[in-house]
């Protein structure tokens, strides 16, 4: 029993004295934050301050504030009564208690710095709650408290924790619960904060009260009220029962009226389901022992019913190599351990998965169509781009439409041929293909990414070709010898068509910046592409030469070897009124021609010599390995494995390209895409 004085009374002046007192700042700390410290670590304690109020004495001069006038009757002559310590009722009582603790900390914090931590991070009311991470931590944080508590006169009781160490030092009668854990058989539980909470099996749980079946508003918000969860661990829980509140307030039904016969029905069954909330426990260690790293990741949702919110907490606590080799070394000494360390880790099948090393191959060689002078656009590269939204006309209201890029790109000169597409066909690809060739001639050898539309396109070419080769009677003879290759990189290797993805990005930068996000009509579109087009083939292909002519400024570009200078060059002197013969003209124009290509050789060709990564040389992959398929978007644990069934090595001998086979199919794949499984086969 707790004698609590009613200072709010009212005196003949209609004033009590909690009117006149100032009852200071709230100073208690947020109760989710304590029981979040509470479950940070593994070892944890729990005590009460004794009578804390009792404890803290007033200042002389303020006790006058606190006198008691009794008599037994009304011809008794009255006691005054002083009360010397802080007192139950007063407005200001629980500010003075709680100022008086974190004083007390900071005089004693030089003495004892985990007990002064704790004051001001684990305290409510009179209850002290905290968790460390060790024994002897948990241990130490026990003896300051008592020690520095004890300085101040207070008195600490009620000891509970779930380290049975810990409560053997503490004597019987100031324990909350026995070194058991048990009572009658049955687990014992421990109050904290107002939620239950047992030692032996660490965890929080839930109880529910009986309810009886009376369906009025009063009865719904008396069983919501009674259900305390500060922290929210069941608000999935009861959040039927705030939602049906909720109904009940927009009907204006009152509170002892019955309720509507369906509000009635869901309101039975929640409270049928009520009882299964003893089922869940909530661990209150929530991190794993000496933890490294941790992330929270948090999610949420809204509806017109209601909004949700969770927290995941992602922890990790991989050491790695060098800790374990520490550990060990404090008792053996084990010749290269750390190199046996990594070789044991390495083949962890669970470990490998989630954390694959791709091979990479060494840098192949160039292929001889980018170093071999030849005319422009005789080996082609070709890629799409896109989409582009292009408008049908130029009304508001007009419809907008899908527009893609062609690039084709030649292989010794860079030079660009660009096309824009009204869709993503092979009928459509195939007239853009004859449109390029009509305008920069047959090319002998095409070259592209493994797309499903130039697959079909590729097939459909080879058939046109044969039914010329059929018909070459009806046909100039010369039409009906050339041929187009078609060459594919192998499926998911976009890095071996490198030089037309930096086409592609070069030109989607130029549009980006030309003209943002505004839609363009498609004739709009195809003319800013054929200026992008003359940007690109008037880009210098290696850096100025030195030269000792200051005059000399001039460099290579793809647009020398389409019409003999830049694109985008200054216009030049006329020259018409200069007489010059036609076989002097023809031979001019062969020596600019030849000199552009010795300027190609000279300076340009130097510069395809660098290799900016994969330059270690590796064993080739076998026949036979086991390998994980690097898949995209999906995480590495969930790679496909696949058993090498060919290899395809290049020409220099190194294996950039195999056969898989796989549990569904078989298919190829680059090997900077493959990871070897650590065991053997």
């Amino acid at each position: 029993m707790r004698v609590v004085f009613d200072a709010s009374a009212k005196t003949s002046t209609n004033v009590s004295l909690n009117d006149i007192l100032l009852t200071g700042p709230n100073l208690y700390r947020d109760i989710g934050a304590i029981i979040l410290n509470f479950r940070l670590f593994e070892y944890c304690l729990i005590c009460d301050v004794c009578k804390m109020y009792r404890a803290i004495k007033l200042n002389q001069s303020d006790r006058c504030y606190q006198h008691i006038l009794y008599r037994h009757s009304p011809n008794d002559a009255i006691d005054v009564y002083e009360l010397k310590t802080v007192t139950y009722g007063l407005s200001c009582s629980p500010f003075l208690a709680i100022r008086t603790l974190l004083q007390l900390a900071y005089d004693e914090e030089e003495r004892f710095p985990l007990a002064a931590k704790v004051v001001r991070e684990g305290v409510y009311m009179d209850d002290i709650l905290y968790s460390c991470s060790s024994l002897s931590q948990i241990s130490r944080l026990q003896d300051e408290l008592l020690e520095m508590f004890n300085s101040g006169g207070f008195i600490l009781k009620r000891w509970a924790s779930n380290s049975a160490k810990v409560l053997q030092r503490v004597p019987l009668e100031n324990r909350e619960c026995p070194v058991t854990f048990m009572k009658d058989g049955n687990e014992y539980s421990v109050k904290v904060l107002g939620l239950k909470w047992f030692p032996l099996t660490d965890c929080f749980y839930f109880t529910v009260d009986k309810t009886d079946k009376v369906t009025t508003k009063r009865s719904v918000l008396k069983l919501l009220a009674s259900i305390y969860d500060p922290v929210g661990f069941i608000s999935p829980c009861i959040f039927i029962a705030k939602e049906i509140m909720q109904d009940l307030w927009k009907l204006g039904i009152g509170w002892d009226e019955q309720l509507p016969t369906d509000v009635t029905k869901r309101w039975l069954n929640y409270v049928d389901d009520l009882p299964r909330l003893t089922a869940i426990k909530i661990d209150r260690h929530m991190l794993l022992p000496e933890q490294t790293e941790c992330e929270l990741v948090a999610f949420c949702d809204a509806s017109s019913r209601g909004y949700a919110s969770c927290v995941y907490v992602i922890s990790r606590n991989d050491r790695g190599p060098r800790t374990l080799q520490n550990i060990i070394n404090q008792n053996f000494w084990i010749l290269a351990s750390r190199r046996i360390i990594r070789s044991v880790l390495s083949k962890c099948k669970i470990c490998f998965k989630h954390n694959p090393v791709l091979l990479q191959p060494e840098m192949a060689p160039l292929p001889a169509a980018r170093l071999i002078p030849c005319n422009v656009f005789e080996h082609v590269g070709v890629d799409l781009g896109g989409p582009f939204f292009t408008k049908e006309s130029l009304r508001r209201n007009a419809r907008v439409e899908r527009s893609y890029l062609a690039l084709f790109i030649c292989y010794s000169t860079k030079a660009v041929h660009l096309e824009v597409l009204s869709s993503l066909s092979s009928d459509c690809f195939l007239a853009c293909l004859d449109r390029f060739v009509a305008r920069r001639g047959v090319c002998s050898f095409l070259y592209s990414d493994c797309g499903t539309n130039f697959i079909a396109a590729s097939k459909h070419l080879t058939e046109v070709q044969r039914f010329m080769l059929e018909q070459k009677n009806n046909i100039l003879e010369g039409c009906s010898k050339r041929q187009i290759i078609w060459r594919f990189n192998p499926p998911g290797a976009p890095h071996m068509g490198g030089l037309w993805e930096a086409g592609i990005k070069s030109a989607k930068y130029l549009l980006t910046r030309a003209v943002g996000e505004k839609s363009l009509t498609f004739e709009e579109l195809t003319t800013v592409f054929c200026k992008v087009e003359a940007i690109l083939n008037s880009r210098p292909l290696c850096p100025l030469p030195a030269s000792d002519n200051p005059d000399e400024f001039n460099v290579l570009t793809a647009g020398h070897f389409l019409i003999g200078k830049g694109l985008t060059a200054v216009p030049e002197y006329n020259v018409e009124d200069i007489t010059i013969n036609r076989l002097s003209r023809w031979q001019y124009i062969q020596k600019c021609s030849q000199m552009f290509w010795r300027r190609w050789s000279h300076e340009y060709l130097n510069t395809l010599q660098q290799k900016a990564k994969w330059h270690s040389d590796r064993s080739n992959i076998k026949i036979g390995d086991l390998v994980i398929i690097k898949t995209d978007n999906v995480p590495p644990c969930n790679w496909p494995l696949g058993r090498i069934e060919a290899l395809h090595p290049g020409p220099d001998g190194i294996v950039r390209c195999v056969t898989l086979r796989t549990q569904k199919s078989t298919l190829q794949r680059p090997v900077n895409k493959l990871s070897p499984l650590p065991y053997s086969n």
